[in-house]
């Protein structure tokens, strides 16, 4: 019952009125979902096109539905949020490969449509752009990486990028198993190729080596290649044999995944802590504003009038959303506001604001401890700049540069500790 009364005592009390400046998250979710769907379902088409009612009219209509599709929501993104900021801004990547994936989608239709004509009239119709049109289709495709970026395939999205990391690993295993069939092959090709097809030639060695530690140790004849050799050379093959399948079979593969793995999981890391880097900006804007909304939505949290009036007149004086929100947030530091720990408590049940620190990679499932993290001076309030320090502190993974940063931290606070007995004459024991 405590917790609900301080819930409702710090929600929104109705007498702040800001106005609305971007696009919502509503806005958001459209735009990320919608195209989505809309790039799945066309690439569905493209392959059931190519089984169903092959060259129907059907197919083609969809393909230009689809096509003003696309139109329709690059004409939208550059009328609401500018032509700017859709090549120049946070996603301009992907805007940019949508757009690219456009002006393909423009050239294919422009290309039918000639084919078309030529058709048509009776002119004979090159190969060469017949295959064009078909290769261009198949570009179409690459529109599915951008449903990666949709959070519902954030774990696929992992395994993607930590396969593509991975791939120098497994290029340089692949020239070590190279390497080692080179050896084995030629030992094998001249001490029983003579006798043996299996090994007649250096590459015919490698490949049956190849596959006798991959699937089956068959000869050409289909029977068991190992027994047959065993029988032939006795035990200096079967040592030789065992040997070879616990180098290659057991001990190189196993060596290939823990290097993949540990390459993998290494730039993984690094790539969370790029982002985390490249995202300080924007995730430093964001949090900012939600303290800001949060705590002027209520009276409760202590806020002067004059320093609320003082923060609402800077809105049309910045032509930037992150210069408005650091000078907002400036004063709002120096208005003297203490947050408690219930109106903390409160503000990590607002859906948005848990939603924003979602987005920061930080923790708040165990948001009964994370005043106790922030609250280092152990007083029982938080000013808004350490609210938001220490929630910039617990973004992302914990880095060997904090844990060297805290060991050599508290190197200095002994080494003054020391100082500070020695000058008191006291003893450091």
């Amino acid at each position: 019952l405590e917790q609900e009364n301080d819930k409702a005592l710090y929600a929104d009390d109705g007498h702040l009125r800001v106005k609305n400046k971007g696009p919502t998250g509503k806005m958001q979710t459209v735009f990320e979902v919608v195209p989505n769907v809309i790039i799945v379902t066309n690439c569905l088409c493209i392959g059931l096109s190519s089984d169903i009612y092959t060259g129907h009219a059907v197919w083609q209509i969809l393909e230009v539905l689809f096509l003003l599709a696309y139109l329709l929501e690059a004409f939208l993104k550059i009328r609401l949020f500018g032509c700017r900021w859709y090549f120049t801004g946070v996603d301009k990547h992907w805007n940019i490969f949508d757009f690219l994936c456009l002006v393909l989608s423009i050239v294919d239709q422009g290309i039918f449509l000639v084919l078309n004509v030529l058709a048509g009239s009776g002119g004979v119709v090159e190969v060469p752009f017949v295959q064009l049109l078909k290769v261009l289709r198949l570009l179409r495709l690459g529109r599915l990486v951008r449903s990666l970026n949709l959070e519902i395939f954030a774990e696929l999205k992992s395994m993607v990028v930590g396969f593509v990391s991975g791939l120098r690993a497994l290029l340089w295993a692949q020239i070590l198993l190279v390497v080692l069939l080179y050896a084995f092959g030629i030992a094998l090709r001249q001490s029983i190729g003579d006798r043996e097809p299996e090994f007649s030639t250096v590459p015919n060695a490698m490949f049956t080596l190849f596959r006798c530690f991959t699937e089956g140790c068959s000869a050409y004849d289909g029977t068991p290649l190992p027994e047959r050799l065993r029988e032939r050379y006795k035990f200096p093959f079967t040592v030789a044999y065992t040997a070879m399948f616990f180098c290659v079979a057991i001990g190189m593969c196993n060596m290939i995944l823990a290097v993949f793995i540990d390459t993998v999981l290494a730039s993984q890391l690094r790539r969370k802590l790029h982002s985390i880097s490249e995202t300080s900006t924007k995730v430093e804007t964001d949090i900012k504003e939600g303290l800001i909304r949060l705590v002027l939505q209520s009276k409760a949290n202590g806020v002067s009038a004059k320093v609320e009036e003082e923060i609402l007149s800077l809105s049309d004086s910045f032509t930037t959303r992150g210069a408005l929100v650091r000078a907002q947030f400036e004063i709002l530091d120096h208005g003297n506001c203490m947050i408690s720990r219930s109106a903390f408590m409160a503000f990590l049940s607002d859906r948005d604001f848990v939603w924003t620190l979602y987005e920061a990679d930080i923790e708040t499932s165990n948001s009964s401890s994370i005043f106790d993290v922030l609250d280092a001076d152990l007083s029982g309030f938080l000013t808004v700049n350490e609210v938001y320090t220490g929630l910039q502190r617990l973004r992302g993974p914990i880095c060997k540069s904090e844990i060297v940063g805290i060991r050599l931290k508290v190197r200095h606070v002994s080494s003054m500790l020391t100082n500070l007995f020695k000058h008191l004459d006291l003893p450091i024991d």
